[in-house]
This record gives structure tokens, sequence and C-alpha cells, in this order.
């Protein structure tokens, strides 16, 4: 298992992670700061005068090695986001990166060769009509999307950000995400940020299928269809990422109130958060806040 260290200033947060991690909790304080300083230091902002007076440096580490901005692919996924805006094909767009790849696959090979093929022809006439002529760049994706005005296509209509909901919109981001990890081998990680109120089956089935990838999911609610235990990570008073046994153990198990064995201590969570045992949550809650 990789361990992901999220590091602003003093504060320092080790997550344990081979694909998805959630985040659960009632410190949306530390939430909050732990989302925010990953993309901090995923799209290498620069620093304020504040930061850098209160040492509010954000970093990030795979494995206690820095993570190399040039070679990582991020994104944060939430249900806030406008297709309208994206579909303006900025240089941080979801769907221009998408088209990007899509567009470099081999299926459009010989339809962009004709392209250039007409561009050339073109040319061609213009000198032998004028002594004023010009030439035509080739066309590579980049160029072509320049030309593209997208459109989101459901059925037999287009759709826009107020036709889908929720789940549709997180659903929409995740398959170009799929896409693009797929297709696209220019980064060493891929780290996405997932933001939202509950996870539903069929966001989680999705979030499955997306391959080397590391992907912590924030939740406002704890999700009914993961039940390993180990993928949770909960932010309270105290910080606890319930695969790292040593932590486990020392919050949980060897507490003041009830000393416990490790299994017993991962059965109370396991009725927490699984089962929703109303008397294993306040325990565990007690423990977790104090």
């Amino acid at each position: 298992m990789n361990k992901l260290t999220v590091i602003k200033g003093m504060d320092k947060y080790e997550i344990s992670i081979d694909d998805y991690k959630i985040i659960y909790g009632h410190n949306y304080e530390m939430k909050f700061d732990i989302l925010r300083t990953i993309l901090r230091y995923a799209n290498n902002s620069k620093l304020s005068e504040y930061a850098l007076e209160h040492n509010n440096i954000a970093n990030l580490l795979l494995n206690d090695k820095n993570i190399n901005t040039k070679r990582m692919f991020a994104f944060h996924v939430h249900y806030h986001y406008s297709i309208s805006d994206d579909f303006k094909l900025t240089s941080k767009s979801l769907v221009s990166k998408y088209l990007e790849i899509l567009l470099q696959s081999d299926q459009f090979f010989d339809t962009i060769n004709t392209i250039n093929i007409l561009y050339q022809s073109l040319s061609d006439e213009l000198s032998i009509s004028s002594n004023i002529t010009g030439q035509f760049n080739t066309m590579v994706p980049k160029q072509l999307l320049k030309l593209l005005t997208p459109l989101y296509i459901h059925g037999d209509f287009s759709k826009d950000d107020y036709d889908l909901s929720f789940e549709e919109i997180i659903v929409f981001q995740l398959n170009l995400l799929k896409y693009i990890v797929n297709y696209n081998h220019t980064a060493d990680y891929n780290i996405f940020i997932i933001e939202i109120p509950y996870l539903s089956d069929k966001i989680y089935d999705l979030i499955k299928q997306l391959k080397n990838c590391h992907i912590l999911i924030f939740v406002e609610h704890l999700p009914k269809c993961c039940h390993d235990i180990n993928k949770y990570v909960f932010c309270e008073n105290k910080f606890l990422d319930i695969a790292d046994e040593n932590k486990f153990y020392e919050m949980i198990c060897d507490n003041s109130f009830r000393l416990l064995m490790l299994k017993e201590g991962r059965e109370y969570m396991e009725k927490y958060i699984i089962y929703r045992d109303t008397d294993s949550k306040r325990f565990i809650m007690r423990l977790l806040n104090m």
C-alpha cells in the first residue's frame, strides 16, 4: 500500500492508499485544509505573503518522495462543475484534455490527414490565382480544438449544466477522467479529489473502474456501498486513517475507558461504519473527539 502525505506548514496528514480513500468526518476545517493543500500544490500556486509569513507551505509526497507537478495530472471533481464553462476549452479544461487525447487516437488519423491535404490543395490554388498566397499550418489536435465548439449530446438532444442531475454531473466528469487515464500515458501520477455530499452506487462503481490513480473522496455522509473499513479516513478532533494499525490501536484500542484488542477495536469500527450501530458510533466518536 502506498503512503500519500499531505503537508501544510507544520500539519501533516498521512494516508495509506492504493486506489481510493473515503474522507469522512465533522471536522470540516481539517477536511478543507487537506483538500485545498492538495489543490494548491497541484496548481503550483504562487505563495502569498501571508502563506510565507505563517509557513502555510503546501507539499505532497508519495512514499516519502516529493511528487513532481510536471509529471502529475490532478483534477477536482465536484457538483458545482460547469459544463458550459469547461466547454470554453481553457488550458485547464477537462473537456479540452479529453478531446485532445481523443483526436490523437488512430480512428481520426485518416480524417485529420485528409483535412491537411485539403488545406494544402487550397494553398496551391491560391498560389495559382494570386501573387499573394499563403501556407496553412499542418493541423494537429490542439489546433483543431480551437475550431471546435463542443456540445454534450444525450439521446437526440444537447444538454447543459441545468439539465443534469447531481449524479449525472459527477458521472460526466468521471467518464472523461476514465478515458484520459486509460489513453494518456504522459503522467506518472494521477491524483483526483472528489467532493460530494454522498457516494451513490453508480458513482462508486465508476470510481472503482479508474486505474493507476490515487483518489480522495470527500463525503458528508457515510456511504452504504463501501464495506472495507480500511478505505476510510476520519477527520474529527483527531485524524485517523483506519488502515494505519499503529495509529488505530493508539486512538481506539488503547483508551482510558475500555482497553481493546485490535480485532475488537476494528469490530466496533465495522459496526459503526457498515451496520450503523448507534452504541458503537457513540463509543468511536467519543474516542476521536477526546
